[in-house]
């Protein structure tokens, strides 16, 4: 990681989100500057890049103890350090193990929360099953299902016509802003594929035209049940996949309004797939787009798998790391996760 641009305010936040809280890094590192080392890479344009001239002045290697203070200083909760001694010596053993540990707190979901939804209330039970998890755990939770007209169907329960611009600004305005914002599609649309697509497309552009203008920036999740067809003996839904591009346009253009995109396994139990978005609501600070396929695992648990859009190989934006996570995660469930 020395040859990074900056290990403070980049290499290490990224290598931290791909962290479990709890997870634990072990990095066999240089720490001692030598003349032959530089002349073997001081010639590699990589060497040189570093740019945090505040930590690193004149060289890209920093002592162990400068890396366990840099650690704790990036929010890890411990950090320890093995070093040759000095009857070794460090001519010929340069480097250091270091080892350190990520947080325990997970990221806070305990706030207002609002599902906004295109299934039936009487026919899909998974927006009122998370309704009642956030509500008893997590804070206060309100849906918001597609409608005709404006109604009030319960104290916690609407009805809009998203079709209509108007009566969701007038419903943000007479209602408290939710912290958080669910946009929960349902999977059991199969008739009427490119009018449904369009239908949602439309009713999510109107919902972030509302909610740009609420006094406090709700974070948005977008919440598919079979939009990517990772693994499935079911072709992707066509009416839902389209929506992860919006997802991806929402995160770079409005990244203050950015929650996460969150796909469930449709063959999945309501109970799973509760477990599994509760999870990905989670974490989703650490990686924001996420895949629940339903797979065996050694703990008997769905294992998500971030899906990267990077193309190139970048220590320090973590997308080779983050390609081995997936891929270990891929192949033998949660434990083999890093940390």
């Amino acid at each position: 990681m020395h040859s990074t641009r900056d290990l403070q305010a980049e290499t290490l936040p990224h290598i931290q989100s791909l962290l479990r809280p709890g997870g634990q890094l072990l990095l066999l590192e240089l720490t001692h500057q030598s003349k032959w080392i530089d002349l073997i890479f001081g010639i590699t344009q990589g060497w040189w890049r570093f740019s945090d001239e505040h930590l690193r002045p004149h060289h890209p290697i920093i002592s162990a103890s400068t890396w366990q203070s840099i650690l704790l200083k990036s929010g890890f909760a411990q950090a320890e350090f093995v070093s040759p001694d000095q009857k070794i010596g460090s001519a010929l053993f340069q480097q250091s193990i270091i080892i350190a540990q990520n947080t325990k707190k997970a990221s806070n979901i305990s706030e207002n929360w609002l599902i906004f939804t295109d299934s039936h209330p009487e026919k899909d039970h998974l927006p009122r099953s998370l309704q009642e998890q956030l509500s008893k755990n997590y804070g206060s939770c309100t849906i918001i299902y597609q409608g005709q007209n404006s109604t009030q169907l319960s104290q916690f329960e609407y009805g809009l016509n998203a079709h209509q611009p108007e009566q969701l600004k007038a419903w943000f305005g007479e209602n408290p802003s939710p912290h958080n914002i669910i946009y929960l599609l349902n999977a059991d649309h199969q008739e009427q594929p490119e009018s449904i697509l369009l239908n949602r497309c439309h009713y999510l552009l109107n919902l972030l035209q509302a909610i740009q203008k609420t006094p406090n920036s709700p974070k948005l999740f977008l919440v598919t049940q079979g939009g990517q067809p990772f693994e499935l003996k079911q072709p992707t839904f066509i009416t839902q996949s389209p929506l992860w591009a919006l997802g991806r346009v929402i995160s770079l253009e409005n990244p203050e309004l950015w929650g996460g995109m969150i796909d469930l396994d449709p063959s999945a139990d309501i109970t799973q797939n509760i477990a599994d978005l509760l999870l990905g609501l989670t974490h989703a600070i650490g990686e924001d787009h996420l895949l629940f396929p339903q797979w065996p695992s050694p703990s008997g648990a769905s294992s998500p798998i971030g899906i990267s859009t990077e193309k190139t190989i970048d220590y320090s934006s973590g997308s080779d790391l983050f390609n081995h996570r997936r891929y270990w995660s891929s192949r033998f469930g949660p434990s083999w996760s890093f940390g």
